[in-house]
């Protein structure tokens, strides 16, 4: 293809690309039913922690869908994200004395845009004696208070809190977590699952959610309605400083997680179609030479470029630019060695990330990038080969989209169906944490619901098993052909 398109070239391939992302699972009803799925599990998987360890030492947590996979956008080589949120903690501007729950103070001092240090406001006459839980929260951040200002305040250590944290969470030689990567703990390697999971404790401060609610919009996204539901969404820090502090060790990362989810989900069909490309785009091609450009700044990068869109800008023929926005918009930014947070501004996503020869190069790159115009995703091998796929074999999209859409709902029901018969299983029997594991998968083939759903998947995914076993195939390779086409959900 030439180094530039025709207008006529441009909307061809946005065309093309919307039919190919319809079906191989991201179309906005597909990705709904994914976030509604993430949300559905993490409620089961909260009820069955908080009632196995209820007589532990541990703390219950509400656990909140993050990153792509709550969003329902996670690409196949994706990392699961998820949040615990600490219930009963909270972190406030300013802190009062409250019997039912504990309190912590914000102090943004000499702290950079989007960290905060945090104060332990509550004490033991607060509580109710018999209150034993908020005493154990209480002792749990009083014993991380470790470092007094000369005014006397005592902030609390992030390091700590991860260290002890981790420490709570591997209790009874379950060893889940083996390591930390930021503010986020990462499995051991044998369990051979990429997740990354973030304690975090809830923040009501007011200042950055107003700023965000009121300041001028111009354009149709995002909506007053949107708009006002997010000012009214509660935020919150976690466990990381800012690397350029000397007091790294006691600051904390302030976030507005759900309140983004909530963005992702007003975006229109178009829209995330966008957002899927540029992470596709991003992950293969610019970050191996825009190493800050990960998929949180690619989440900030989408929302301000719908932002500064106008309604026409937004229809599938518009796709591939959208895309040329998007990168012109990160040149932009690596010139002016300011990428702004979506939600708060005045944190600078590229702050120490940028700079010297490693800035020429970059700007150069991206300056490549916009002058090949749309033919730029073609060097995205999977989209090339979807492409000429889509070109050669134009009838078998619309098939495979109708195949492959069933499927996943089909699976979507037989994972509610095992959380909800774990779920009742855990809760009502309580095992062993021993045999809890090992038992699991076979007492939930056991249940007749979950059976079925199953049955339900293999009959669509193998719709010639009949002839298969005819011919003789064995049971264990049919298996085996199950398991293959169920990878076909996850080609992008």
């Amino acid at each position: 293809m030439p180094l530039t398109m025709s207008s006529t070239n441009a909307q061809n391939l946005s065309l093309s690309l919307c039919t190919i992302l319809d079906s191989f699972g991201y179309s906005k009803e597909q990705i709904e039913l994914r976030s509604k799925e993430m949300d559905y599990s993490l409620q089961k998987i909260e009820i069955t922690a908080n009632s196995f360890f209820k007589y532990s030492l541990l703390p219950e947590l509400t656990y909140v869908s993050a990153g792509s996979t709550g969003e329902g956008i996670r690409l196949s080589d994706s990392d699961i994200d998820y949040m615990n949120a600490f219930q009963d903690i909270i972190c406030v501007d300013e802190g009062f004395e409250n019997s039912v729950c504990v309190v912590l103070e914000s102090d943004r001092t000499s702290t950079a845009p989007g960290y905060t240090k945090i104060v332990l406001i509550s004490n033991l006459d607060s509580f109710d004696l018999r209150t034993s839980s908020m005493i154990e929260k209480y002792m749990y951040l009083q014993i991380m208070s470790k470092y007094r200002t000369q005014s006397g305040k005592k902030y609390i250590s992030s390091e700590q809190f991860k260290g002890i944290t981790l420490d709570a969470m591997n209790l009874f030689g379950l060893k889940i977590f083996g390591k930390c990567s930021g503010p986020a703990f990462q499995p051991n390697d044998d369990l051979k699952v990429q997740i990354d999971s973030v304690i975090s404790i809830y923040f009501y401060g007011g200042n950055y959610l107003n700023k965000w609610t009121n300041r001028s919009r111009n354009h149709a996204w995002p909506t007053s309605e949107v708009v006002n539901e997010v000012s009214q969404m509660e935020g919150y820090i976690v466990p990381i400083g800012d690397k350029q502090s000397d007091m790294q060790a006691y600051e904390w990362r302030i976030c507005y997680t759900t309140a983004e989810k909530r963005l992702v989900s007003s975006l229109s069909d178009t829209q995330l179609k966008a957002y899927v490309l540029l992470k596709i785009m991003a992950k293969t091609l610019l970050k191996p030479r825009c190493n800050f450009l990960t998929s949180y700044v690619v989440k900030n990068v989408i929302f301000w470029v719908m932002e500064m869109s106008d309604s026409c800008e937004l229809s599938p023929s518009h796709l591939v630019n959208l895309i040329q926005k998007a990168i012109f918009f990160i040149k932009h930014c690596v010139i002016n060695n300011h990428l702004p947070n979506y939600m708060i501004p005045e944190r600078n996503l590229l702050r120490g990330d940028v700079f010297g020869k490693d800035k020429v190069a970059i700007i150069s790159f991206l300056s490549d990038c916009l002058e090949e115009g749309g033919s730029i995703l073609l060097k995205v091998p999977k989209l090339y080969h979807c492409v000429a796929l889509s070109i050669s074999k134009p009838d078998l999209f619309p098939v495979f989209r109708k195949w492959r859409d069933e499927t996943e709902r089909i699976l979507c029901l037989l994972t509610e169906c095992i959380y909800d018969f774990s779920v009742v299983n855990l809760v009502e029997q309580n095992p062993s944490v021993d045999g809890l594991f090992n038992s699991l998968p076979r007492r939930c083939m056991s249940d007749n619901k979950t059976v079925v759903a199953f049955e339900k998947l293999f009959i669509h995914v193998v719709p010639d098993l009949w002839s298969l076993e005819c011919s003789g195939t064995t049971e264990e390779d049919i298996y085996q052909i199950f398991l293959e086409r169920l990878k076909l959900l996850k080609i992008l």
